[in-house]
């Protein structure tokens, strides 16, 4: 922003996010309908072009929070090559990486859940990336409760990880 200030002579010039402070839900929401009818075209995934059929992969981050946004907006694709929502993660072994990346999401949206006075504090002291004079730390922390809240959503409707939330 800076740099094209000084080019533009322009000490007025900014650039914005208009999605900054939206979750991949709410982005996925305001998509015209043409768009959301190619949606299967896009890709998210860590590891697409390491798992057979180029199909997402359905267990790193990137796979677990694209299909939250997509169910929470009523798109159910079979894209993924591991439906790691149904599966009993019990049954995987503890150094399985779609095992320890649900439990880390399910880890990160209970403690969004949320947010009052006094577990804000607590919060920015976990997730110190959160104070940053780039963006607003209270509409960050509102997000993450949006996004905890989308995740809870559509985790109703798989039992499998509600039993993991208790």
């Amino acid at each position: 922003e800076n740099i094209f200030r000084i080019l533009l002579s322009n000490p007025y010039f900014e650039i914005t996010n208009p999605f900054l402070y939206k979750t991949k839900a709410e982005v996925v929401a305001i998509l015209p309908n043409e768009l959301k009818k190619e949606i299967h075209n896009s890709a998210t995934c860590w590891m697409i072009s390491h798992v057979p059929g180029e199909k997402h992969c359905g267990i790193c981050i990137p796979c677990i929070s694209r299909r939250i946004a997509l169910e929470y907006n009523g798109i159910n694709l079979k894209e993924y090559h591991s439906d790691i929502f149904n599966i009993n993660i019990n049954t995987l072994s503890d150094n399985d990486t779609g095992r320890r990346n649900l439990t880390d999401y399910l880890e990160f949206i209970s403690k969004f859940k949320k947010i009052t006075p006094q577990n804000k504090e607590e919060l920015i002291c976990d997730f110190p990336e959160l104070i940053n004079p780039a963006f607003d730390v209270d509409k960050a922390i509102k997000l993450y409760e949006r996004v905890s809240q989308q995740s809870f959503k559509v985790f109703s409707n798989y039992p499998k990880v509600l039993k993991l939330l208790k």
